[in-house]
């Protein structure tokens, strides 16, 4: 439950980075409009994936575990970016969420959640 709170928030931060991208198309900066568009796409693209993972892991596919894992990983490497980048505060933020959710994806009572998705199929 908390795992997919977790991941259904990161999708919304993700979205609203997209629309944050969207409202400074045309300011000046290292990508032009083109590049910038593309990041707009991929970022709804990946809050999308994000909450469909969040809400499959609440209905308790264990196929989400995997997802889970590999998006926290991802937060752990950007937030080590921003750790060793000057905004320490935005790294702390973006690991905290992602720590408690591998934590989480981890533990017993997540396993025996997701354990009657893996039960072979007749």
């Amino acid at each position: 439950m908390i795992t997919s709170l977790i991941m259904a928030l990161e999708a919304v931060i993700v979205l609203w980075g997209a629309l944050n991208f969207v409202f400074t198309l045309r300011a000046p900066g290292p990508l032009n409009v083109g590049g910038r568009l593309f990041l707009v796409v991929l970022m709804v693209g990946a809050a999308a994936f994000a909450a469909s993972v969040a809400a499959k892991h609440l209905a308790g596919r264990a196929w989400t575990r995997a997802a889970v894992v590999v998006w926290q990983l991802f937060q752990v490497i950007l937030s080590g970016q921003f750790l060793g980048g000057g905004a320490p505060v935005l790294g702390v933020v973006l690991l905290v969420p992602a720590a408690v959710a591998l934590v989480l994806v981890f533990a017993p009572a997540t396993r025996r959640f997701l354990e009657a998705d893996d039960q072979p199929r007749r």
